[in-house]
């Protein structure tokens, strides 16, 4: 294997011209717990765009250049949705692994509980998937050799389908329940829609006209179209007993008018949860006191939504 590789740079906040393809760019080595992937399909994800723009803030200095967990080291290598062959392991981690199909789970952890906090993100706080390899945790490297999906649909998944399993695990969503999502026809409410349907949720996707008959194709019990008529009205009579949980995707002006339609039993306890990670982006779920997360599963990394 040579040691050089193609890999587009980020030299700097900016446009697309602060991105520099280089076919200099040195191979990473693995640690002793990584593997080194084969990058054989990444997708641009919002985040790598406002990351690129340094689009997210500083609290206190919403204006500043900075990344979603604050200023970037350059260069660096973005991109966060990555598929990909594992052709090299670490010294701890077992030769077998070689050869596997994975789809790379990109949060950096705070350490090694189930339960640790995403503090980081390829492509932001490290190097990412926007080159021919990629060094990442072994243990994050999940086998997929027997998925039916392309290598383009895998990378699809992580980032938007990671955001989404968070917000479930911390809404606690059980089959029977209802929710409604808003922005349900982006990557992450898409993601949020298929997810909540498969615990056998009842789901209520907000989206425009134009998008209604795919979400219903989704599994989406009932489309509520925000061009045509009051959202609230629709919301009521679509759900008599009003909602368990409402999940925001979109941001914006859907917290005054949605959070009061939740279940009667749970209108006095229901809180807006909002995990804000710089000024001006945060993910959010809505849901009642009862819920909570499960301690024996790690959440997928939250990663900004922004309004």
């Amino acid at each position: 294997m040579s040691r050089l590789m193609t890999a587009a740079v980020l030299t700097r906040h900016g446009d697309l011209d602060a991105l520099e393809v280089r076919r200099d760019w040195p191979v990473p080595t693995p640690g002793p717990e990584e593997v080194l992937v084969r990058v054989t399909a990444t997708a641009v994800n919002n985040t790598d765009v406002w990351t690129r723009e340094g689009a997210y803030g500083l609290s206190g200095k919403p204006d500043a250049l900075a990344g979603w967990r604050g200023p970037l080291s350059f260069p660096r290598v973005q991109g966060g949705d990555i598929a990909g062959e594992i052709v090299a392991t670490g010294s701890d981690v077992p030769e077998r692994m070689v050869g596997q199909r994975v789809v790379v789970d990109p949060a950096l952890y705070l350490d090694e509980r189930p339960s640790a906090p995403p503090v980081g993100l390829l492509g932001s706080e490290a190097d990412g998937g926007f080159a021919e390899y990629v060094a990442v945790p072994a243990s994050q490297a999940h086998d997929v050799s027997d998925s039916p999906l392309s290598d383009e649909q895998l990378a699809c998944l992580p980032i938007a389908y990671g955001t989404a399993m968070g917000m479930l695990v911390r809404v606690n969503l059980h089959a029977g329940e209802s929710v409604l999502v808003t922005g349900a026809s982006g990557g992450v409410g898409l993601a949020f829609v298929h997810l909540a349907v498969a615990r056998g949720a009842t789901v209520l996707a907000l989206t425009s006209s134009s998008k209604a008959d795919e979400l219903l194709d989704a599994g989406a019990s009932q489309v509520v179209v925000r061009d045509r008529g009051t959202v609230a009205e629709q919301v009521t009579e679509a759900t008599r007993q009003g909602l368990d949980a409402v999940a925001d995707v979109a941001g914006g002006p859907w917290i005054e008018q949605l959070m009061p339609l939740s279940s009667r039993e749970s209108l006095d306890v229901t809180r807006w949860r909002t995990s804000t990670m710089r000024s001006g982006s945060s993910c959010r779920v809505g849901t009642s006191a009862r819920s909570s997360s499960r301690p024996d599963e790690r959440a997928p990394a939250c990663t900004p939504v922004r309004d």
